[in-house]
């Protein structure tokens, strides 16, 4: 047997001061031709730790924003552990950041992970977050629904330095269109999360981690925008950072005021008759989201830090939706109906977190501590007026209807979390535990108004209460033996829930316990060739308007209504990948889901009534390639192709009367291109495309759809000015066009795609300061639910 020694080389890195200085970049490079063996990176603390098998003829090189680099050789080659500090001097006449050429590759692969080094990529200057997350590696955008997804996977959760965003749809797509790329350092795409992370969802994460400087002072950017589609749109926000000494203090806000104007087409087929449903209306938006934090370091070794968070939405939908009836089979018209609504939406979503750091020694063992407090409270009404015709929306036949729906929900979720990091000569381990207490109340009613005033149907209006803990422990180990890479772990979940219905009287208890292993092994034959194969099981929690009985009312014909019986759904997937000199990937991947639960569509041929409620009604399998280049056909051009195959088989238990499963193949490719337009990268371009083929969402065949993208930035005075011009859907190419195969509803939907978009950018003070700390609240599955 064999047995390869391991040697950790640790250490701090600090100014002549003696400040500390974190994000240095630390290289292990071969002595006889400096080519790299090793990238590591410091903490907040300017600590670093290297561990590796091999330390005879090497050298360590510093680099640091604003520093001279450093070089070492490591001369005592035969202890097991040592410590070298490194003093840096600044570089003189030069403030600009520190490019250490060759070293750090646009795309990485790590063990359980794509690292996207946004830094490294001269072409996202002057752009935003959701343009960045664009041209990650197996990442999809699509405006016309608002969702971020993996190829093979579904929509994606999504982390600000290891913090999951408490946002979703166009509030989320609209707070990452705030965010500079400047400020990103990178991206980090996770297809399976580790056992670090909470067990539920299936769909991965993706962490934007933000870059973080070393001065003190005052650094932020301002931000606005003017968006054209239908109607216009305003975006004003900015955030600002100061930093002194051991108190960094933060804040940001984003603000929009517009709307659009949205068509959904909807034909549902009855044995007699068709109904043709034509929905417009304009959505009017004014979210406001802004967050204040602050970091405290105690000493060298402890950190405390604050963060408050607020959500809040104010939408108003004013519609118009048309119902043509017409006579099978000649198609002739029969009746129309006219409904008029007025549907508002006021959220209010608070969050706190309080966290404690503890760094036990420089080799990087550590203690933290979350404790979270989340309070939602959402209001929304939708008032509505049906009038019938004989013809063509000319003459009444005297049926009128007045209704009104109301809803508030209130949301309390607290969790304490503690993880701990213990890296060792022989393996890092990671242990953690956490526990929830979510408190779900919602209360909706639905009634009729006439010349008596408004009467509630106490028969459809119901109250919910739900009830949440969840336990959770989970450990991890990783080790490197000369080319390999191992990295296991498992979390425990012991889940209790109950459910309470008002009006049925009705109370759901469960509770279930589940293990979640994870493993992960990658093969580095050498620098351009790693292979990469993972095994995660994950959960899937309903959400908890999923789980409320109660009937929501969007026409007299039209219902979707919840189900207190749901249970959670069970995810197991596994992936191998290939990558080739960090630029090209090939990966494929298998997922079984047991359980599967979602929106079943139903007919009621007798009252000429649509229906959607949730159920478990599937076991599901999809299995696929996707694949990755990233090349430069010329120095001014760059382009990254994706692509990708998925065939997925779906086995249902709800549609007995028809076909109970299928199997449905579908593919993607998407070209994003930029260039640089003059020999100072000041002026840039960028065009953008991706077709999807024909997919199926359960039982909803999508038909094909795509889109195309084009921008023009210019970056002034300094880099610190960004005016930018974009255009997307300029083909109008992403509607949503499909049929149900089963109950033959035939959809046709539009969200005003097409836009225009003038973005003005200016950041101003130190851009060297050092930023809030990254960390993981420990409350991101809680919030995804809602």
């Amino acid at each position: 047997m064999i047995v390869h020694a391991q040697y950790n080389i640790q250490g701090d890195i600090t100014d002549s001061q003696n400040n500390r200085i974190g994000n240095a970049v630390i290289l292990l490079l071969n002595a006889h031709d400096s080519t790299l063996v090793q990238t590591f990176i410091t903490d907040e603390q300017g600590r670093y730790l290297i561990v590796t098998d091999d330390i005879k003829n090497k050298i360590i090189k510093v680099n640091a924003l604003g520093f001279s680099e450093v070089l070492q050789p490591i001369e005592d080659i035969t202890s097991g552990k040592q410590t070298l500090n490194f003093t840096l001097k600044p570089e003189a006449g030069k403030l600009s950041e520190v490019v250490v050429t060759g070293t750090k590759k646009t795309f990485e692969r790590k063990i359980d992970r794509i690292v996207f080094n946004v830094s490294k990529d001269i072409t996202t200057n002057g752009e935003n977050a959701l343009e960045v997350v664009k041209k990650s590696p197996g990442v999809i955008v699509r405006q016309s629904d608002n969702t971020i997804s993996l190829a093979g996977k579904g929509s994606v959760s999504v982390m600000i330095n290891d913090r999951l965003l408490q946002l979703s749809g166009e509030d989320l797509i609209a707070y990452l269109q705030a965010i500079p790329a400047d400020n990103i350092d990178r991206i980090e795409v996770i297809t399976a999360p580790p056992a670090k992370y909470d067990a539920s969802g299936n769909s991965g994460l993706i962490n934007i981690v933000l870059k973080r400087q070393n001065k003190n002072g005052i650094q932020g950017n301002i931000r606005a925008g003017y968006e054209q589609a239908s109607y216009g749109k305003g975006i004003a926000g900015g955030d600002i950072n100061y930093r002194i000494d051991r108190l960094n203090v933060y804040a940001n806000a984003n603000y929009t005021n517009g709307a659009n104007h949205n068509n959904e087409r909807l034909a549902t087929p009855y044995p007699e008759q068709i109904f043709k449903v034509h929905d417009d209306y304009k959505k009017i938006m004014k979210p406001l989201q802004y967050t204040v934090g602050a970091d405290y370091n105690l000493n060298k070794k402890s950190v405390i830090g604050f963060q408050w968070n607020n959500t809040i939405v104010n939408r108003k939908d004013i519609s118009n939706s048309g119902i043509e009836v017409y006579h099978l089979p000649a198609m002739m018209l029969d009746s129309t109906m006219l409904t008029k609504g007025g549907n508002s939406t006021r959220n209010s979503n608070n969050l706190l977190n309080l966290n404690y750091t503890f760094n036990i020694d420089t080799s990087g063992k550590k203690i933290s501590f979350d404790a979270n407090s989340l309070w939602f409270d959402g209001n929304r009404s939708n008032d509505f007026e049906t009038t019938n015709y004989y013809d063509a929306f000319k003459t009444p036949t005297g049926i009128y209807s007045h209704n009104k729906t109301t809803g508030k929900q209130t949301i309390q979720i607290k969790t304490i979390q503690t993880d701990i990091e213990l890296p060792y000569q022989w393996v890092s381990l990671s242990i953690g535990g956490k526990l929830s207490f979510i408190n779900n109340q919602s209360n909706n009613a639905f009634g009729y108004i006439d010349d008596n005033g408004y009467h509630e149907d106490p028969d459809i209006s119901n109250g919910f209460d739900y009830k949440e803990k969840v336990q959770a422990l989970y450990m991890s180990a990783q080790r490197t033996i000369n080319k390999w890479s191992f990295q296991a772990g498992l979390r425990g979940e012991f889940t209790q829930t109950k459910g309470y219905s008002r009006n049925l009287n009705q109370t759901n208890i469960n509770q279930y316990f589940n293990l979640f292993p994870t493993a992960f092994v990658q093969y580095q034959l050498n620098d351009d060739n790693i292979w990469n194969i993972n095994y995660s099981k994950r959960i899937n929690r309903p959400g908890y308007r999923s789980l409320d009985p109660y009937r929501s009312y969007a026409t007299p014909y039209h219902y979707s209504e919840g189900n207190p019986f749901l249970q959670p759904s069970f995810n197991h997937n596994f992936e191998l990948n290939y990558t080739f000199k960090s630029n090209y990937s090939l990966s494929a991947f298998y997922q079984y889901e047991k359980n599967h639960f979602s929106d079943v569509w139903m007919i009621d041929e007798t009252n000429n009534i649509t229906s959607s409620f949730t159920e478990n009604f599937a076991d599901a399998i999809s299995y696929g390639l996707n694949g990755m280049a990233s090349i430069n056909p010329f120095s001014f051009w760059d382009a990254q192709i994706q692509a990708g195959l998925q065939i997925q088989e779906l086995q249902s238990k709800i549609y007995t009367a028809t076909e109970q499963s299928y199997k449905n193949t579908s593919y993607y490719i998407g070209l994003n291109n930029a260039f640089k337009l003059n020999k100072a990268k000041t002026l840039l371009a960028e065009l953008n495309v991706y077709y999807l083929s024909k997919y199926r969402e359960d039982f909803l065949e999508i038909k094909p759809l795509g889109n195309v993208d084009a921008g023009l930035k210019a970056l002034l005075f300094d880099k610190n000015l960004s005016i930018s011009l974009n255009a997307s859907d300029i083909l109008v190419s992403q509607k949503a066009r499909g049929v149900h195969i089963v109950t033959g509803q035939v959809i046709d939907n539009y969200f005003d795609t097409r836009n225009l978009r003038l973005t003005l950018q200016y950041r101003f003070g130190n851009n060297r300061i050092k930023s809030k700390r990254e960390r993981n609240l420990g409350i991101e599955e809680e919030k995804q639910r809602m």
